[in-house]
């Protein structure tokens, strides 16, 4: 006990400062993690920023999708009548006579 007091007595300037420097250095190190953990906290911002910034693409992507699936079926629908109505109109056959004087008709100059 006594060769250990002497010891202290004797050394107490050291072991201060290895304590200090032991905080010291945990500071340190404290300082530079929440630098780093800011630093990564402004990268998942970012991040996250981003993301949301897709999600809305997405969305008026989806939403143009819808409209334009939609579009489709009703034109489906009208071309599907519309077949349905050249399948109705009733064939005229006309004869050689015929079809020449509508050509002539139609393509006389007016002077």
């Amino acid at each position: 006990m006594k060769l250990s007091m002497i010891i202290i007595k004797k050394y107490w300037k050291l072991f201060v400062g290895a304590i200090l420097a032991v905080f010291g250095i945990g500071l340190i190190a404290s300082k530079q993690t929440n630098v780093e953990v800011k630093a990564i906290d402004k990268e998942i911002e970012h991040n996250n920023n981003e993301i949301e910034k897709v999600d809305i693409a997405i969305e008026k992507v989806t939403e143009t999708k819808t409209q334009v699936k939609k579009r489709i079926n009703t034109k489906n629908k009208k071309i599907a009548e519309l077949e349905t109505e050249k399948k109705a109109v009733p064939i005229k056959y006309r004869t050689v006579a015929e079809a020449k004087q509508n050509i002539i008709k139609k393509t006389q100059r007016t002077k």
